[in-house]
């Protein structure tokens, strides 16, 4: 083979493979699996290859959360000075349906407090059976009251009991609002399957009130630039256990109105994420964190624009 047929095709396998290489790292981190930040200078690219990224918020009629307030820093280029262009919209909880949310990259829920079972049933399908796209901001008490013919879920598992001297059926205490039986039967444990986390109780307030200080637990995108002991103010904020597999990003310390009765542990989880960070979850709209001058703390704004798009 003559030296240049022979260059000329070494030279078309190295470009087939870089082709390939590029190929795999668009899929990675469209399926959410890489994260662009992480490849330097990949965001833009990315960005300019798939399109701008769409972001919907999802509201109701009651509950903690401000959407319109939420939009308006989301659209503030002094909170969020890198943009890669795109809509972000809002969406009355009432309009939602699979093809209503199937065009957007990230769905945040904010002042949703009550969600009916088939609504719930939405969010989980989009986030479960979406992996283009699918991820998910929660926040505050959304979900946890039911629609008038809503019912709950309560797991019943086999115990063994000592007085029977054998195993018993026993019905799961304090089930979750959020796991929910449609009319047909279909369990919708939107809890363990999405969230990560079971909802304990939530305090809302009329006026800004302290909450607690602000620890971070886990290193990354969503506590970037937040010091250690911020005060944190708000108008209210939910109480939530994650389960094992989820994990918690930030944490809150010496909070003065926890209710001991009900939450026995001695942080309260503030940021948690399940589901390999495609679901992330806020026990306190991030449009609600406040510091003790009554001022939004944008920079929980900016890390959770940066963060769900893994810029």
């Amino acid at each position: 083979m003559p030296i240049s047929k022979k260059i000329f095709s070494e030279i078309t396998h190295v470009v087939l493979l870089v082709l390939l290489l590029f190929i795999l790292l668009f899929i990675l981190t469209w399926t959410n699996i890489i994260p662009c930040k992480n490849i330097p200078g990949w965001c833009p690219i990315f960005y300019s290859l798939k399109g701008a990224p769409s972001i919907v918020i999802v509201y109701g009629s009651s509950g903690l959360g401000d959407p319109d307030a939420l939009l308006s820093l989301l659209n503030n280029r002094d909170v969020i000075p890198r943009r890669f262009g795109g809509l972000i919209n809002k969406m009355q909880l009432s309009l939602i349906s699979p093809q209503a949310l199937k065009k957007y990259d990230v769905v945040i829920v904010t002042r949703a407090k009550k969600i009916r079972t088939e609504q719930l049933k939405i969010l989980r399908d989009y986030v479960l059976k979406n992996p283009r796209q699918g991820r998910l901001i929660w926040t505050g008490d959304a979900g946890t009251e039911l629609g008038p013919r809503d019912e709950i879920y309560k797991e019943v598992r086999r115990e063994f009991s000592k007085f029977d001297l054998n195993y018993v059926l026993v019905e799961e205490k304090n089930p979750s609002p959020l796991s929910r039986k449609t009319q047909d039967g279909e369990i919708v444990a939107f809890d363990k399957d999405v969230l990560g986390v079971k909802f304990v109780y939530s305090e809302d307030y009329e006026s800004p009130k302290s909450i607690g200080t602000y620890k971070t637990v886990i290193k990354n995108s969503y506590t970037r630039g937040i010091r250690e002991g911020l005060n944190i103010y708000s108008t209210g904020f939910a109480v939530n256990k994650p389960y094992t597999y989820a994990s918690k990003i930030a944490v809150l310390k010496a909070v003065p109105k926890i209710n001991k009765e009900k939450f026995d542990e001695d942080v309260v989880p503030l940021i948690t994420s399940n589901l390999n960070g495609k679901v992330i979850y806020y026990a306190i709209p991030p449009e609600l964190i406040e510091n003790e001058e009554g001022k939004t703390i944008s920079v929980f704004i900016l890390n959770l624009y940066e963060g769900v798009l893994g810029i």
